[in-house]
């Protein structure tokens, strides 16, 4: 059964002034450890977050703390040398809220509730949903649930109005795809669920020779819908899917899936990382249809030689029904002494998240962590070809970056780190 909770049933989020707590400020920006052809434009010192996003003048943060250190700030960067925070939310106790996407349209702020610690019995898990109509007082008009764990990324379809969750649902092994649509804000509808077969009530993943025993441990992580309509996933420990969805004859409405996957590919086992991100590129190159993959990493003591990597693959679509993903290169970067030698509690180095965007000059912008911003050129697939990087200095009381979300727009690149600080930088080509 769907529960669509109104804000006045389960309590307003709290939506604190900005005089009521400490005000990040714009500083000089942070000296980076290390850079080539990227110049730093500006800085707020804010707490860390695992997104930002950009729409209009206004950057969105999603923080990566739960509870009362966690929640989503909107910070004015209409100037980009002087960004300044509008307002600040935060999320009910045991609640992790670390994404958020916005549709400008409808004046919305979709924000993940997933579970993270011993939240109220009575706190409804999933897409919560704010009207952001006045930037500096965000008003929270639902939360969509299910009754399961919640969601923890999400990716958004302005002109369908369609919301694609990686949501902890009910009676399933794992989270799922689960499609709302958002015409009306206060009342999200689901218009159609895809998971891949084993996850489902009563199912098993006997079949799967990588299935480690372990529940949700093959789980969406990450839904990208492509220019072709069919859903790119990664699915941590499960590796990478290709869900086929079937629309109609405008593609303007989702009518189901395919239940079987156009792709299953996993190497997580193999290379010890999970699989993050499938990024379609929306174009051909060299005639090529081509996928950026990044796996991540998640673990502290890594032998460097586990790195995890950006891939370059190539998407075969001659078989209607069954594709075939096969890596043709890989990118890494060398970890240096310094982060092997850190002290810091996560001494993360490895690929992440990628600017969900390919554009015409094949650019592929992608965070690192202690590795911060990397541009790496996949003109040519088959030879990645690093073009730039700024790794940014650490947080206060840390001595590495964490480099975790990106968003480029207007030739300005937006970076957020995991503990502390906004970075806004721009990149020239050499």
């Amino acid at each position: 059964m769907l529960y669509l909770w109104r804000s006045w049933l389960i309590g307003l989020s709290v939506v604190l002034l900005i005089s009521l707590v400490r005000i990040p400020v714009a500083l000089a920006q942070r000296s980076p450890v290390s850079a080539k052809n990227v110049t730093p434009v500006g800085h707020l010192d804010i707490d860390g977050g695992g997104i930002v996003q950009i729409h209009g003048n206004y950057a969105y943060i999603g923080h990566m703390e739960a509870g009362a250190k966690g929640g989503t700030s909107i910070v004015d960067v209409s100037n980009p040398k002087s960004p300044k925070l509008v307002s600040r939310i935060f999320c009910p106790s045991g609640v992790h809220s670390h994404k958020v996407r916005v549709d400008d349209e409808l004046q919305i702020m979709m924000v993940n509730y997933e579970k993270s610690g011993s939240p109220s019995p009575t706190q409804p898990l999933g897409l919560a949903i704010y009207d952001i109509s006045n930037k500096a007082k965000p008003e929270l008009l639902t939360v969509w649930s299910d009754g399961g764990r919640g969601v923890h990324r999400m990716t958004y379809d302005r002109n369908l109005k369609y919301a694609y969750l990686g949501a902890d649902v009910k009676d399933y092994n794992g989270a799922i795809v689960v499609v709302l649509d958002l015409h009306n804000p206060k009342a999200p509808t689901e218009v159609a669920r895809w998971w891949l077969p084993g996850q489902g009530p009563g199912e098993s993943f006997a079949y799967d020779p990588f299935w480690t025993g372990i529940e949700g441990d093959f789980r969406t992580h990450h839904p990208i819908v492509g220019a072709d309509g069919n859903f790119y996933i990664g699915y941590w420990n499960g590796g990478h899917v290709i869900a086929k969805a079937k629309w109609d004859s405008a593609r303007t409405k989702l009518l189901g899936f395919q239940k079987e996957p156009l792709v299953h590919v996993n190497w997580a086992m193999t290379i010890k990382s999970p699989g993050h991100t499938l990024l379609p590129v929306d174009h051909k190159i060299g005639g090529w249809d081509i996928a950026v993959l990044t796996d991540e990493d998640v673990d502290n003591n890594m032998d460097p030689q586990y790195q995890p990597f950006m891939w370059t693959a190539i998407v075969d679509k001659a078989k209607p029904d069954r594709w075939v993903l096969t890596p043709i290169a890989n990118y890494r970067v060398e970890q240096p002494d310094y982060v092997t030698k850190s002290k810091d509690r996560e001494r993360r180095f490895g690929a992440h998240q990628p600017y969900e965007y390919v554009g015409p000059d094949n650019l592929v912008y992608v965070t690192w962590f202690a590795g911060g911003l990397r541009i790496v050129d996949v003109n040519n697939p088959f030879q990645p070809r690093e073009v730039g990087y700024f790794v940014p200095g650490p947080a206060p009381g840390y001595e590495l970056a964490a480099t975790n979300d990106v968003f480029v727009k207007d030739g300005l690149i937006y970076l957020i780190d995991r503990w502390n600080g906004l970075d806004i930088v721009k990149y020239k080509a050499e």
